[in-house]
């Protein structure tokens, strides 16, 4: 009986570490598709929009 019951616990306990697994997995994948741009290419991204800003400044009589 002892081994029955240690058997059906064993298959819980491995089926909530599988599904906290997913969980775990699921969760650095969004991470990862959320932070994987670089901080070389926001800073790139920031200066290309400084630029074109400082352009349209220029082009409306502000100079900066």
């Amino acid at each position: 009986m002892l081994d029955l019951f240690k058997a059906d616990l064993l298959m819980q306990l491995e089926r909530y570490v599988s599904e906290h697994r997913q969980m775990v997995i699921a969760a650095v994948e969004n991470w990862w598709d959320k932070y994987k741009v670089t901080l070389a290419e926001i800073e790139k991204e920031e200066e290309e929009v400084n630029l074109h800003l400082s352009e349209l400044l220029r082009g409306l009589g502000y100079d900066l």
